[in-house]
């Protein structure tokens, strides 16, 4: 049984792993431009296993910040929010500093950069928000059925 902030982090999980190789095939693109996991392990000092880590905590954090949010957005549409809920971290990290690029929305990096950080935050709404949806919906499921079970 999962209750929604499991399911949620769970979820943030999920699209986290599954952005790790698409960030890695992204950054070749541009080696310039976005790389995840060495921009974390430079910006906090770690290894690049600490800088999976953190991504993946990161992740689990946003799934539950999403899960606790979701009941408050406006459309059916799970993958519509979870896209949409994710503009707001990119466009945080678009107007401060980006510490480990030394870019703001203004300058430095590659503009090729944000479009590539814009992508990846909206894939990983989406896969959150339809894992989220898996998971919680059969939840739901259940409850209507039985109303007993808790």
């Amino acid at each position: 049984m999962l209750n929604r902030s499991l399911a949620g982090a769970l979820s943030g999980v999920v699209a986290a792993f599954l952005m790790l190789p698409i960030s890695h095939v992204v950054a070749l693109l541009d080696p310039s431009g976005f790389d995840l996991i060495s921009m974390l392990s430079l910006t906090l000092g770690v290894s690049m296993p600490a800088a999976v880590l953190a991504h993946i905590l990161v992740g689990a954090t946003w799934g539950v910040a999403f899960a606790c949010l979701v009941p408050r957005f406006p459309l059916p549409v799970p993958w519509v929010n979870g896209a949409g809920a994710m503009l707001v971290p990119w466009i945080a990290l678009m107007i401060m500093p980006m510490p480990a690029q030394a870019a703001t929305i203004c300058g430095g990096a590659s503009p090729l950069a944000f479009v590539q950080s814009l992508m990846l935050h909206l894939a990983f709404g989406f896969v959150m928000a339809e894992v989220f949806s898996l998971l919680f919906r059969d939840q739901a499921k259940r409850q209507r059925i039985d109303p007993t079970h808790p």
